[in-house]
């Protein structure tokens, strides 16, 4: 089935509608699913990414940069988003595998887009209080939403895995947060790298 065809038979609206309702239901779902990995899935991620951007693109100042944010850095961004998303799946199924369970990584893939979910609704809040000119509440309705979206996220994909695995509570939380620490680490260091390299760049001028 193309990804057209998958849009027109509404199967996504099925997979959306477990996800709010009950995330045990969506990993029955997904599991038989003939696809490991979700066309739909990749389709949640983008617009969940283009909320967070524009969300912040409307919170920041104005500037000539506010195309480039929109298009350039929405493509760069979903990139580096599906590539952190592929190595965090990639990590969950090896913690999975190595406490002896199946990992199955390109169904924690599938099930990585759909948790970013939550985050669609953070551009409507900030759009909401933005135009009542409630700039300082716009922030805060974001921080807000922010944290529920993550703490829901955490709460769907520890869920899921625990499920879709047939693995405890306690071991769906360690595939989902070593990768996560690790990642965490990895991207701190690569920050510092980078602002090294620059500093250096600079400092030889």
């Amino acid at each position: 089935m193309s990804f057209k065809e998958n849009l027109k038979s509404l199967v996504w609206a099925d997979y959306i509608s477990a996800l709010i309702m009950d995330p045990r239901l969506f990993a029955v779902k997904i599991s038989e699913s003939k696809r490991r990995i979700l066309p739909s899935s990749l389709m949640i991620s983008f617009l969940a990414l283009f909320s967070v951007l524009l969300s912040l693109s409307i919170l920041l100042p104005q500037s000539e940069f506010f195309y480039y944010k929109i298009s350039y850095g929405l493509v760069l961004g979903y990139i580096i988003l599906l590539a952190v998303l592929f190595v965090f799946a990639l990590s969950a199924d090896f913690v999975f595998q190595y406490l002896g369970f199946p990992g199955k990584g390109a169904r924690i893939f599938s099930v990585l887009n759909y948790s970013l979910f939550p985050f669609i609704f953070i551009l409507p809040g900030v759009v909401i209080f933005n135009s009542i000119e409630l700039a300082p509440v716009a922030v805060l309705a974001l921080a807000v939403f922010v944290i529920a979206a993550m703490i829901y996220s955490v709460y769907f994909l520890v869920s899921v895995l625990s499920e879709m695995n047939s693995a405890p509570v306690l071991t769906a939380l360690a595939a989902v947060f070593v990768p996560l620490i690790a990642l965490s680490i990895a991207g701190v260091l690569c920050f510092i790298s980078i602002l090294g390299v620059f500093y250096g760049f600079i400092v030889n001028l």
